[in-house]
């Protein structure tokens, strides 16, 4: 299995709170997995 590595910057990312992060890294992960399908075409 592939692994990849995605560096993004969030502005005030230390303010805020877990509620806050876990939706930044379900956003993430949506987007990965869109992208899943596009990348072996």
């Amino acid at each position: 299995m592939d692994r990849f590595v995605i560096e993004r910057d969030i502005p005030g990312i230390g303010a805020m709170s877990s509620d806050k992060l876990c939706g930044a890294a379900n956003t993430s992960n949506m987007a990965l997995g869109d992208s899943r399908c596009n990348l072996g075409s």
